[in-house]
């Protein structure tokens, strides 16, 4: 055979029938087949190589024998392509979704409530009064009161003298104005003033 050709199939009425200089299925040589996983294979002067990835795959080691090796729409060190490393944000785990960084899951009191995955999980949710508990969650004010977040629960502060609950009796009817400002939070611990204050 000339040089870059072979009779693979043995049948001398083609003979030297397989150009091994092109042929995936032989080459360089009569069944050297050219497989790559996650990707479509060529043969360029009898060498098997990765001709193209899948969608969300990529050949980021540069090896033909493990193919598109790389989910890049999954991968935190190759994130929507080779070489994208995921930050790790503040107070949060780190996530490729869809080829995009995002924030995985933030650390117990906090959550990413201005949704910018570039300052991580910014918001202390067990004290922030406009989003205490949960993002969003502003902590009511009543008349004459001052708001608070304590542990994730909202309240108000009318004394530093008396902590006393929502409940039911004489309590309810105690705070209840203060709490009829929002039906949400009748159940929300609330600092109320001691008879004998000044």
């Amino acid at each position: 055979c000339n040089p870059g050709f072979a009779d693979c199939n043995g049948d001398p009425a083609d003979g030297c029938e397989v150009d091994t200089r092109v042929s995936t299925d032989h080459c360089g040589g009569c069944g050297a087949r050219c497989i790559v996983p996650n990707g479509t294979p060529v043969c360029a002067t009898g060498v098997c190589r990765v001709g193209s990835c899948n969608t969300g795959f990529a050949n980021c080691n540069g090896r033909v024998e493990d193919g598109c090796e790389t989910p890049v729409n999954f991968d935190a060190d190759n994130c929507g392509r080779c070489g994208v490393v995921c930050p790790t944000p503040m107070a949060g785990s780190r996530v490729c979704r869809a080829g995009t960084c995002v924030i995985g899951s933030c650390q117990s009191g906090t959550e990413d409530c201005d949704m910018n995955s570039g300052n991580g999980c910014e918001t202390q949710v067990l004290t922030d009064l406009n989003n205490c508990g949960a993002c969003g969650r502003r902590c009511p004010t009543p008349p004459n009161a001052v708001p608070s977040c304590t542990g994730g629960v909202a309240g108000v502060r009318l004394s530093a003298r008396w902590i006393i609950s929502c409940g039911s009796g004489p309590i309810l009817r105690a705070c209840s104005a203060l709490a009829n400002a929002n039906a949400a939070a009748r159940a929300s611990t609330y600092l109320i003033r001691s008879p004998d204050d000044p």
